[in-house]
């Protein structure tokens, strides 16, 4: 029997070799067999990782991206060039200087996918602006971006690179990228698209920006903030009290210039693969650092998401725990959930309970120890967890 069943291993993979998958050795191939959750990451994952801005938003007016490019090509738009500035100054992505001859959507891209898609929306506004601003306005120091912030922030010379500043004189620019969840709180005014001018953001104009976000989360886009504000920082350039001051005061009172909607469309094989895995017998669950509507609406296109309706929340766990009896529990709850990183705090082992018997779940908005609690508490419930992503925070 041990020779039969290492004989079997060994021909199943030779069988998956020949798909492409290399198994660390033959008791993987066995466990892979009694997997019954799988755990995925979106992008370029589930998605191509292939990004391109197909929205261009402000506080108060959502245009195309060609009618973006056609008024800032016409000049004389404000807040358009503060938009255009913004995304080529606080940008870690370059292009590959063997792709500089090919057109601008198709060259390649040193730097994430995010920052790419940005990249090239700069650069086809202004041809080599992405080279000339920079030169002009000379990053002095950043903030990179993390999975926990979900921002970065770049600070630049804000007056040109030809002009002597001293030290106790120097007031920077400051652009801020990321998340409109974590920016928005600290944004005081925005740049207004239809009288061109900075104005406060008051309540109703915080409205109109979450029903865009809303809007372009629910078509699938990942959404970008960017932001500005001018800095005239205490301590000095290149100090630790510096870096400390920057962290804790450079994004405060920002001013929102607008939004990009970034396009990331699914691998062709990624609904027959989850519909292979359901018919196996496996859940299939989608686990990302996005949106929660970005990642609910991309759930549903490729097949995670199957109901029509809207997914429980964890306010639905919260509210209706008190209803599940012990007779229910174990049983599978035939619908979706959505549940973002801020909420997987909050719940309970009873709640986790609840949480796991669901046969469709989004985990939007996690970070990397959030994670490995979701694998933790799956296993924990005797599932056998398989993860799957292309991250540093997809590995065991």
């Amino acid at each position: 029997m041990p020779v039969a069943v290492a004989l079997t291993l060994m021909m199943v993979a030779r069988r998956m070799k020949n798909s492409n998958i290399l198994p660390k050795g033959l008791s993987t191939v066995e466990t892979l067999g009694c997997v019954n959750v799988i755990c995925s990451d979106k992008t370029g994952t589930l998605t191509e990782n292939k990004m391109v801005v197909t929205t261009v938003g402000f506080v108060d007016e959502q245009i195309t991206v060609a009618d973006a490019l056609s008024r800032m090509e016409a000049g004389h738009n404000t807040v358009l060039t503060e938009l255009h500035r913004a995304a080529a100054l606080c940008n870690d992505a370059t292009f590959d200087p063997l792709s500089m001859d090919l057109p601008v959507l198709d060259r390649e891209v040193q730097g994430n996918a995010t920052d790419g898609a940005v990249l090239k929306f700069a650069e086809s506004a202004h041809a080599n602006s992405t080279k000339m601003l920079p030169d002009a306005h000379p990053r002095k120091y950043q903030i990179p971006f993390n999975s926990k912030n979900k921002w970065m922030l770049t600070l630049h010379d804000e007056v040109g690179a030809n002009y002597e500043v001293t030290p106790e004189k120097a007031q920077y620019l400051v652009y801020v990228k990321g998340a409109p969840d974590k920016l928005l709180p600290f944004a005081t005014s925005y740049w207004s698209a239809k009288s061109g001018s900075v104005l406060p953001l008051d309540a109703a104009a915080k409205a109109q920006f979450s029903a865009l976000q809303e809007r372009l989360s629910r078509n699938a886009e990942r959404v970008i903030l960017l932001c500005q504000r001018h800095y005239r920082p205490m301590e000095t350039l290149g100090t630790n009290a510096f870096g400390d001051e920057v962290l804790e005061k450079g994004i405060a009172d920002l001013t929102i210039i607008g939004v990009l909607g970034i396009t990331d469309p699914p691998r062709k094989e990624t609904a027959p693969t989850i519909a292979a895995c359901r018919r196996a017998g496996a859940r299939f669950f989608m686990v990302t650092g996005d949106f929660g509507l970005t990642g609910a609406a991309i759930a549903r296109n490729v097949g995670i998401f199957t109901h029509s309706g809207e997914p429980d929340t964890y306010e639905t766990i919260a509210e209706g725990q008190t209803f599940i009896n012990d007779s229910e529990k174990g049983a599978r709850v035939n619908h979706s959930l959505l549940l973002e990183g801020p909420s997987i705090n909050k719940l309970t082992d009873e709640d986790w309970e609840i949480v796991c018997s669901y046969e469709e779940i989004v985990f939007a908005r996690t970070t990397p120890e959030q994670k490995l609690r979701i694998v933790n508490e799956l296993k924990d419930r005797d599932n056998v967890v398989a993860v799957t992503g292309d991250g540093v925070n997809d590995a065991p």
